[in-house]
């Protein structure tokens, strides 16, 4: 039974990685920049609705989100982060503050871009 866990534990992990190189290395819920070791597995489903560890459910967060969306499912969670999440725990305004300021940066930056090509 050991010997199974560490196997499915293993799968997770090159899960996880796959889905970090497709996010750009970025959070999927707050966009922070992060590394292999310092990303979580998430679940976009939870196991404990009856969600499994299957490619297809698996995904990169940084730790304070996932800890954050606790057993929320991706919808749900994501339609938090479309609106200022007031009355929410502190954990979840933090991660959509993160993910605003990510965000307009991402968007200057695409701005930035198109001026320079629009100059030349």
């Amino acid at each position: 039974m050991r010997r199974r866990w560490k196997l499915n534990r293993a799968f997770l992990k090159v899960y996880r990685d796959d889905a970090l190189v497709e996010q750009d290395m970025k959070c999927r819920y707050c966009r922070d920049h992060m590394t292999f070791a310092s990303s979580t597995i998430e679940h976009r489903t939870p196991r404990s609705r009856l969600g499994d560890g299957r490619r297809s459910n698996i995904s990169a967060s940084c730790r304070p989100c996932n800890l954050a969306k606790g057993d929320m499912t991706d919808p749900e969670f994501m339609a938090l982060l479309q609106a200022e999440p007031v009355g929410r725990p502190n954990s979840v305004r933090a991660c959509w503050r993160r993910r605003q300021t990510n965000l307009s940066r991402e968007i200057a930056a695409s701005r930035g871009l198109e001026n320079m090509e629009a100059a030349q």
